[in-house]
């Protein structure tokens, strides 16, 4: 009898013991689940919004969100597109051709003559038109305007040129050409070795829908800062634009 009695406490005390043990694995597995579930949800929703994000960055052709009057108008503004870009191209070609022809003879016989390295601290570049230091934007100086002091037709070019590129082209066309910048280079990198008789070279400037200032400007900056015996020509590539001037 004392023998049943002990029997039954242990199988109570195993009851007591074995059913909070067994909830707690319960809770324990229903908890993984639920984290396992909610990290599946969770890459499906970012595979989704990647899925989303790809497809914004699919952009349709430029043509889709280009409204023109007419027909007409349209070859109009290509016409003298095509136009501005040969004066544009005539234009550099000419420059190039009295630069070289002014510095070709002293520029290319020092090249041959001297093969060595050595420093140089002064490059023979060619000599700029001159500009006044207190044109607009020269010397990097901030060209600030006055809007309610401009003229109807003033302000119209100044809204179109930020609604067209974006930025203030209307600033950018007071800009000389030729404009300077301070030289923010350390010292040391203003002593260089090189040597004399480098190749020439080709400059590709590649633009799309670009301010004609600024695309002249670039042009220009290339032409003021680079030996003539060692600039062979500058190739613009007109990236598609369709927009006139």
């Amino acid at each position: 009898m004392a023998s049943f009695y002990r029997r039954k406490r242990g199988l109570i005390f195993k009851f007591i013991v074995g059913i909070p043990a067994l909830w707690f694995l319960i809770v324990i597995f229903t908890t993984y689940q639920g984290k396992l579930s909610n990290s599946d949800s969770d890459t499906e929703k970012r595979q989704e919004r990647e899925v989303i994000h790809r497809e914004k960055d699919i952009v349709p052709p430029p043509d889709n969100h280009i409204h023109f009057g007419d027909g007409d108008k349209l070859r109009h503004d290509r016409k003298i597109h095509e136009e501005e870009k040969q004066n544009l191209a005539n234009k550099i070609q000419l420059d190039m051709h009295e630069n070289r022809q002014q510095r070709e003879d002293t520029g290319r016989e020092s090249a041959k003559k001297d093969d060595t390295l050595r420093y140089k601290r002064k490059q023979s570049l060619p000599e700029r038109p001159y500009v006044d230091p207190n044109a607009p934007g020269e010397g990097g100086k901030a060209v600030v305007i006055d809007k309610d002091k401009l003229s109807p037709e003033e302000k119209k070019k100044f809204d179109d040129g930020w609604q067209k590129n974006a930025f203030n082209q209307y600033a950018s066309d007071m800009i000389s050409l030729h404009r300077s910048l301070p030289d923010v280079r350390d010292p040391e990198c203003k002593d260089l070795k090189y040597k004399d008789n480098l190749p020439d070279t080709s400059v590709v400037v590649c633009f799309h829908n670009e301010a004609w200032s600024v695309l002249l400007r670039t042009v220009h900056s290339i032409i003021d800062r680079s030996p003539p015996h060692l600039l062979k020509e500058i190739i613009l590539v007109d990236d598609f634009s369709d927009m006139g001037k």
